[in-house]
C-alpha cells in the first residue's frame, strides 16, 4: 500500500485597507481570510470582499507563521512575541480608523453650521 505523503501547513498573508497585514496557517485561501477575520475580531462576510491574500511558504508544523520560530509550548499558531506585536498593530489602526472618522464628522459639522 503507498503511504499518503502528509501536507506541510501553509503560511498566507492577509491584508485589508481597514486592518494590519496578518500572516495565518490554513490550507487555502478561504480560510487564511476566516483565520484573518477572527483574529481581527470582525465578521468574516463583512471583510472578505476587500482581502487580499497572498502565500508566503509552506510550514514546519508548530512554527510561527510570521517570523518562523519553533512554537512549542502551547497550541498557540503565533509565538508570543509575533502575537503581541500583531494585536498591537490591529489596535493602532482601529484607533487611526476612529480618529478619522471622528475628524470628518467634526469637519462637517463646521461646514454645515
Amino acid at each position: 500500500m503507498a503511504e499518503k505523503k502528509q501536507k506541510l501547513p501553509k503560511s498566507w498573508r492577509v491584508r485589508h485597507p481597514d486592518h494590519c497585514m496578518i500572516p495565518v496557517i490554513a490550507e487555502d485561501k478561504e480560510q487564511a481570510t476566516v483565520k484573518a477575520a477572527k483574529f481581527w475580531g470582525v465578521p468574516w462576510n463583512k471583510v472578505v470582499a476587500e482581502c487580499t491574500v497572498e502565500f508566503i511558504r509552506e510550514l514546519i508544523p508548530h512554527n510561527c507563521p510570521d517570523c518562523g520560530t519553533y512554537v512549542f509550548e502551547s497550541e498557540e499558531e503565533y509565538c508570543p512575541a509575533c502575537k503581541f506585536r500583531l494585536k498591537a498593530e490591529e489596535n493602532i489602526m482601529r484607533k487611526r480608523k476612529a480618529e478619522f472618522f471622528r475628524k470628518q464628522t467634526t469637519e462637517q459639522k463646521e461646514v454645515t453650521a
